[in-house]
């Protein structure tokens, strides 16, 4: 071979090695990229009536269908977003409906699988006739040792149960150390809407019993639409939704406050558009 050939081929060798070189350094680099500032991150999924090319670029409960996101069969839109009412906790049996915590949503009906009769345990789990259904189980309160009369009520040692209340009893005693005995029931003080903080503390009608004090659930915004439920600062609780007072045309400013079909929430006040222009949400725009 004579040096010219030789030379060359050297050349050739030294740059595709480089470039070998160049692009597995090019791949370790974007690995390393990758691993200290993570994956870029996904697009938001697309909302009802949003245009979209699959259905899996849609939000969970819709579908791609005529180029825009549809909700499937059995579902509803809320906010650009498809729920089943009759099994979603945060929009049972309607979109603005949020079950407790300690419920579960059956039917459309938010349920206390603890001690609700049509749904003990389990959605749909009915109790038989003559049953109460007491810490998610179905029993006959007439001759349950553990359940006499009432739920949790519960008969001592060697004593039995007949008709509804304890023979050879001192004192009836409440199963759950939580509960209090109230008359011959046991009852959860924290919770309980006919012994509210105290045996025989009644809530008025509209009212829930939260952390042992009757609050109103639709305006209050540590107990916003269900116990528990607290608003995020900044927030009022309006008709039982924590609600953003400060740009919404339905409550501006406060609770019930309706800026007109000529004016824009704006700050929490109700500015007006300028002439010949209507709201279109909260922004002016022509007629």
């Amino acid at each position: 071979m004579d040096s010219s050939r030789f030379d060359s081929l050297t050349r050739s060798l030294t740059t595709s090695r480089r470039g070998t070189l160049g692009a597995l350094l090019g791949g370790a680099l974007e690995v390393l990229v990758a691993g200290r500032f993570g994956e870029p991150a996904l697009a938001d999924c697309k909302k009802v009536n949003q245009k979209c090319d699959h259905s899996s670029d849609c939000c969970d409960g819709a579908k791609c269908q005529g180029d825009k996101c549809k909700c499937k069969g059995g579902h509803t839109n809320c906010d650009g977003k498809c729920f089943k009412l009759d099994s979603e906790e945060k929009h049972c049996g309607a979109c603005d409906i949020a079950c407790a915590a300690s419920e579960a949503c059956c039917s459309g009906v938010c349920a206390d699988l603890t001690d609700d009769d049509d749904n003990c345990g389990v959605c749909g789990v009915a109790c038989a006739a003559g049953e109460t259904c007491c810490n998610a189980g179905c029993t006959d309160l007439e001759n349950d040792r553990n359940n006499c009369g009432a739920c949790g009520t519960r008969c001592e040692l060697l004593a039995t149960c007949e008709e509804g209340r304890c023979k050879g009893n001192l004192e009836p005693l409440c199963l759950d150390p939580a509960l209090t005995l109230c008359g011959t029931e046991c009852v959860d003080l924290q919770g309980d809407r006919q012994h509210c903080g105290a045996c025989d503390r009644a809530c008025e009608p509209g009212t829930r019993c939260c952390d042992g004090a009757c609050v109103d659930v639709s305006s209050n915004e540590d107990h916003c639409g269900a116990c528990g439920q607290a608003c995020a600062a900044g927030r009022l609780c309006c008709d039982g939704l924590c609600t953003e007072v400060e740009s919404n045309r339905n409550d501006c400013g406060r609770c019930g406050r309706v800026c007109d079909n000529t004016s824009i929430c704006t700050e929490g006040t109700c500015l007006s558009c300028p002439p010949g222009r209507i709201a279109c949400g909260n922004v002016c725009c022509f007629p």
